[in-house]
Protein backbone atom coordinates (compact mmCIF):
# COMPACT_ATOMS: atom_id res chain seq x y z
CA UNK A 1 0.00 0.00 0.00
CA UNK A 2 2.68 2.52 0.84
CA UNK A 3 4.49 2.48 -2.82
CA UNK A 4 0.89 3.75 -4.16
CA UNK A 5 0.03 6.52 -2.31
CA UNK A 6 1.89 9.76 -2.35
CA UNK A 7 3.76 11.09 1.56
CA UNK A 8 3.80 14.08 2.46
CA UNK A 9 5.51 15.81 5.47
CA UNK A 10 6.13 19.17 6.93
CA UNK A 11 5.43 21.53 9.29
CA UNK A 12 2.98 24.19 7.48
CA UNK A 13 2.58 22.80 3.39
CA UNK A 14 3.29 25.81 1.19
CA UNK A 15 0.19 25.70 -1.16
CA UNK A 16 -0.06 28.75 -3.80
CA UNK A 17 2.93 28.08 -5.14
CA UNK A 18 2.83 27.15 -9.38
CA UNK A 19 4.24 23.90 -9.19
CA UNK A 20 2.38 22.86 -6.04
CA UNK A 21 -0.61 24.12 -7.91
CA UNK A 22 -0.21 22.28 -10.72
CA UNK A 23 0.69 19.00 -8.61
CA UNK A 24 -2.37 19.08 -6.62
CA UNK A 25 -4.53 19.85 -9.69
CA UNK A 26 -3.25 16.36 -11.50
CA UNK A 27 -3.18 14.68 -8.42
CA UNK A 28 -6.55 15.49 -7.75
CA UNK A 29 -7.52 14.61 -11.37
CA UNK A 30 -6.07 11.33 -11.42
CA UNK A 31 -7.77 10.34 -7.89
CA UNK A 32 -4.42 9.83 -5.90
CA UNK A 33 -4.88 9.93 -2.51
CA UNK A 34 -2.15 11.81 -0.10
CA UNK A 35 -1.24 11.19 3.26
CA UNK A 36 -0.31 14.40 5.29
CA UNK A 37 1.39 14.65 8.38
CA UNK A 38 1.38 18.56 9.81
CA UNK A 39 2.52 19.91 13.48
CA UNK A 40 0.04 22.57 13.21
CA UNK A 41 -2.89 21.89 14.82
CA UNK A 42 -5.04 24.59 13.22
CA UNK A 43 -3.40 23.79 9.65
CA UNK A 44 -4.74 20.23 10.18
CA UNK A 45 -8.60 20.95 11.12
CA UNK A 46 -8.47 23.33 8.31
CA UNK A 47 -7.14 20.50 5.83
CA UNK A 48 -9.48 17.55 7.46
CA UNK A 49 -12.36 19.32 6.40
CA UNK A 50 -11.47 18.95 2.77
CA UNK A 51 -9.52 15.72 3.28
CA UNK A 52 -12.44 13.63 1.34
CA UNK A 53 -13.08 15.96 -1.59
CA UNK A 54 -8.93 16.80 -1.82
CA UNK A 55 -8.31 12.75 -2.13
CA UNK A 56 -6.23 13.51 1.32
CA UNK A 57 -6.01 11.99 4.75
CA UNK A 58 -3.77 14.81 7.21
CA UNK A 59 -2.77 13.75 10.62
CA UNK A 60 -1.90 15.57 13.25
CA UNK A 61 2.58 14.44 14.68
CA UNK A 62 3.25 15.51 17.90
CA UNK A 63 6.52 15.60 18.51
CA UNK A 64 9.57 17.64 20.40
CA UNK A 65 11.48 18.30 17.05
CA UNK A 66 10.07 20.32 14.81
CA UNK A 67 9.75 19.50 11.21
CA UNK A 68 11.09 22.48 9.20
CA UNK A 69 11.17 21.20 5.33
CA UNK A 70 9.30 19.04 3.63
CA UNK A 71 9.24 16.15 1.39
CA UNK A 72 7.08 14.51 -1.01
CA UNK A 73 7.19 10.73 -2.02
CA UNK A 74 5.84 9.32 -4.94
CA UNK A 75 6.12 5.48 -6.13
CA UNK A 76 10.43 5.58 -6.29
CA UNK A 77 11.16 9.59 -6.48
CA UNK A 78 11.46 11.61 -3.27
CA UNK A 79 11.24 15.47 -3.84
CA UNK A 80 12.50 17.14 -0.79
CA UNK A 81 12.91 21.44 -0.14
CA UNK A 82 13.24 24.12 2.25
CA UNK A 83 10.40 26.92 2.97
CA UNK A 84 12.91 29.27 2.66
CA UNK A 85 14.31 28.25 -1.10
CA UNK A 86 13.43 27.96 -4.18
CA UNK A 87 14.90 25.04 -4.98
CA UNK A 88 13.78 21.37 -4.43
CA UNK A 89 15.84 18.22 -4.60
CA UNK A 90 14.63 14.98 -6.65
CA UNK A 91 16.08 11.81 -5.17
CA UNK A 92 15.68 9.12 -7.25
CA UNK A 93 17.91 6.34 -5.62
CA UNK A 94 16.00 3.41 -4.69
CA UNK A 95 17.76 2.56 -1.52
CA UNK A 96 17.17 6.51 0.14
CA UNK A 97 13.76 6.63 -1.01
CA UNK A 98 12.96 3.20 0.76
CA UNK A 99 14.79 5.35 3.81
CA UNK A 100 12.50 7.91 3.73
CA UNK A 101 9.53 5.88 3.15
CA UNK A 102 10.44 3.83 6.08
CA UNK A 103 10.54 7.57 8.29
CA UNK A 104 7.43 8.51 6.68
CA UNK A 105 5.38 5.36 7.56
CA UNK A 106 6.87 4.94 11.20
CA UNK A 107 5.71 8.90 12.04
CA UNK A 108 2.46 8.37 10.09
CA UNK A 109 2.13 4.87 12.74
CA UNK A 110 2.72 7.08 15.70
CA UNK A 111 0.51 10.04 14.13
CA UNK A 112 -2.30 10.71 15.81
CA UNK A 113 -5.53 10.58 13.24
CA UNK A 114 -8.05 11.90 16.07
CA UNK A 115 -6.43 14.09 18.52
Amino acid sequence: MSSEYPAACGGDPLFGTQIQDYWIFNRKKMQIKLRLLSQNKELVDFLRLEDKKEFRETRYLQSQFPILGYFNIHKNTAYCWSPHSDQCTVISDIVFVSSLRAIFETLWSISDSKY
